[in-house]
């Protein structure tokens, strides 16, 4: 079997980023565009584009609890650091 040619992809104002994902799914994206003979950019370019055309929600975060205020000073505690020395004579 003769294998496809592809034409060369315009790369002028191009950019290249590397981002770790599940190597699963890299393998599985590898292989779907494989079997469809179809370029792994031009499939990724156009997954960004939906996604970026049709976004989910973005999430909202909780509130936080609120913050317990401080708890008074015990009466009669003592000041922190050292005690003054006693002069001598």
């Amino acid at each position: 079997m003769a294998k496809r040619t592809r034409p060369r992809q315009n790369v002028a104002g191009a950019k290249q980023f590397n981002y770790e994902i599940d190597g699963a799914l890299a393998d599985r994206f590898r292989q779907f565009c494989r079997d469809r003979g179809e370029t792994i950019v031009g499939h990724l370019e156009m997954a960004l584009r939906r996604h970026m055309d049709n976004p989910p929600p973005v999430p909202v975060l909780p509130p936080l609890p609120p913050v317990p205020a401080p708890a008074p000073p015990a009466s009669g505690a003592k000041a922190r650091g050292r005690a003054p020395k006693p002069k001598s004579d």
